[in-house]
């Protein structure tokens, strides 16, 4: 990213992360290493800190924090979207292409199909 003119500083406070945002510059920043197996974005939705917790709070793309661009992807590719455009994207999942929710122990989210990414993702970057 610094290579592209883009400048993160994380906050290096747990209390700034989470009243805040986790970077200065309101980029939320998730490592999906399984994007280039299955063909999908996995898309954050809720969490919770541990799997025989039944609680779940907002997280990612439902975050209320100076978060206004997501970035996803894997070591290889990544993709930035705006914020907005994806609780769009979900919130209308009936009509979109946001086709299943996957539910793990500790995350809930939905999967976004690459192809669909390209399509509505703000810049792509892959690596040669």
């Amino acid at each position: 990213m610094k290579d592209k003119g883009i400048m993160v500083r994380s906050y290096k406070s747990l209390k700034y992360q989470l009243d805040v945002g986790e970077n200065t510059g309101g980029i939320e920043i998730k490592l999906d290493k399984e994007s280039s197996n299955t063909g999908n974005l996995y898309i954050e939705t809720k969490e919770k800190s541990h799997p025989d917790n039944n609680n779940y709070v907002k997280s990612g793309i439902n975050r209320n924090d100076n978060t206004i661009l997501y970035l996803i992807g894997n070591y290889k590719c990544f993709w930035m979207f705006d914020k907005n455009i994806l609780r769009r994207l979900v919130e209308n999942k009936k009509k979109s292409f946001i086709h299943t929710e996957n539910k793990t122990k500790t995350s809930w989210g939905y999967l976004l199909p690459i192809n669909e990414a390209d399509k509505y993702c703000t810049w792509k970057y892959e690596s040669n």
